[in-house]
Parts: structure tokens; sequence; C-alpha cells
């Protein structure tokens, strides 16, 4: 996949899913997790980006989240978030 700057955004691959971030959010160690119409949560990260937590708004434009979905997410706390810039 050839990775591109669009408009100052960069991507991250995690989980076969790719994030685009900007220079505010890497400053911040926070990721925003986005769908078309809104963003729906975040990903936070360490200084080393690994992941110390994740947030979905289920009750914000998505609302087919599963009631646990915050719950499920928790299994990716610890794993390392790869920059490919």
């Amino acid at each position: 996949m050839n990775w591109i700057n669009w408009q100052g955004l960069q991507p991250i691959l995690f989980e076969n899913i790719i994030f685009f971030i900007d220079d505010y959010c890497r400053k911040k160690s926070i990721y925003a997790i986005r769908v078309p119409g809104g963003t729906v949560g975040e990903i936070r990260v360490d200084e080393t980006n690994k992941v110390v937590g994740i947030v979905i708004d289920t009750g914000y434009v998505v609302k087919t989240y599963p009631e646990n979905i915050n719950v499920l997410l928790q299994e990716y706390v610890g794993e390392e978030i790869k920059l490919n810039i």
C-alpha cells in the first residue's frame, strides 16, 4: 500500500484498520476514531505508542455497537500502534 500525506494527515495501521492522524493528535497522544459524520471515540497512547485506553461513544452517530463495546476494546490496551510515517 502506498502511504500518502493528505492535508497533513498521516495514516496509522492498527489491527487491520487504518486511522489518519495529524500533528495535534500525535502531540497529545490521542488518536481519534472517526466514521463518516463524526468522531465516535479515541485511542490514548503512551510515549512508546502503546495503547493505554480506548473509548467509543455508543450513543453518537453509529448506534449499532454492542452494549459492551468498551469492555471488548480493553483487550487492545498494552498493544503497540506502529506509525507508518
